[in-house]
Parts: C-alpha cells; structure tokens; sequence
C-alpha cells in the first residue's frame, strides 16, 4: 500500500470484511454478503463504498456484475486491515494463551 493512499471508514470496512472471509482472486463473494455486513443506515454508503474500490483498482468483477473477487493490489491492504482489526477486537488474547 502506498503512503499517498487514504481510505475512508466505510471502505476500510469493506476492505476489512474481505480480509476476515479471506476473500481472493479465486475465492469471490457477492456484494449483497458484504452489505449484510453493514448496519441498515450505512448501506448506500457502502455501496459507494464498493464502487469507489472497483474504480481505485483493488476490488474487481469476477464472471458476473454481482461478484466481487479482492486484486493482488487490494490483497495486501485487506490482509494488513483485518490483521488489525483482530488485534483491536482481542487484545488480551496473547496474555491467555500465556496464563
């Protein structure tokens, strides 16, 4: 990921959410599961969402308009923000496994 590069929550949310389902070039998922993801407020905003990472290049079409597979550009950026995210979501986890 370059430096010049900004995301906005709501793409960082939807670039987080194909990181957690492990989302690739062979492994697709339909936009609908990615908005189910999304409170009901927030859903036009993710769609924009979609739209803006398709057009940045890091979400691509896969066989159908409906399907969204992540580029290798965007692989690297989804797997740094769902690693963050898990370590925000459980960071006493490490001290457990110690114990």
């Amino acid at each position: 990921m370059n430096n010049s590069e900004t995301f906005s929550e709501c793409e960082k949310k939807v670039l987080i959410i194909c990181g957690l389902l492990k989302i690739t070039k062979n492994k697709n998922v339909q936009k609908k599961t990615i908005l189910k993801k999304f409170p009901q407020k927030y859903q036009e905003q993710g769609k924009k969402a979609i739209d803006s990472l398709l057009k940045r290049g890091y979400l691509a079409f896969y066989r159908k308009p409906d399907n969204l597979q992540v580029t290798p550009r965007g692989r690297n950026v989804t797997f740094k923000f769902a690693e963050e995210e898990k370590s925000n979501l459980y960071p006493d986890l490490n001290i457990l496994f110690v114990v």
